[in-house]
């Protein structure tokens, strides 16, 4: 009688998709709540624009469902789509967070832009965003 063996896989063991660490569940929940005062600021303020109804209707959104899915190791969506919303954030924060108010002089929730505190707060917050939605684009066993 002779003992059965499965076959060879061609399976990989150094690639696997990693859980990611505590500090993006808290990265991402610190951003929720940051999102929950946005209406605040259509209230308070008369002097919006309309590119912070945008920022607030199509690209916090995609923020925060980028954050959870990257924090929380989800996969709702396909590589490609979230290469779509990577690269359109891209864009969006170099013009909304660059250009808009420091060309353009366009003020970002009511309030005008200066160099002080906020270039710094900025890309605290916007570098680890990017580069969650970076690489959601990966594929998982890439």
């Amino acid at each position: 009688m002779e003992i059965y063996n499965t076959p060879e896989s061609n399976v990989e063991i150094d690639k696997f998709q990693s859980a990611p660490s505590v500090f993006w569940k808290i990265f991402f929940w610190i951003h929720i709540v940051l999102i929950l005062f946005v209406p605040f600021a259509f209230i308070e303020s008369k002097e919006l624009h309309y590119l912070d109804y945008i920022d607030a209707a199509i690209f916090l959104p995609i923020v925060a469902f980028c954050l959870y899915c990257y924090a929380y190791s989800k996969r709702p969506i396909g590589s490609k789509i979230y290469s779509v919303l990577f690269y359109s954030y891209f864009l969006w924060a170099i013009f909304y967070e660059g250009v808009a108010p420091y060309i353009l002089e366009v003020p970002s929730y009511g309030e005008e832009a200066f160099i002080d505190l906020w270039v710094i707060i900025i890309p605290v917050f916007l570098i680890p965003t990017l580069f969650a939605q970076y690489m959601l684009t990966k594929p998982i066993n890439a």
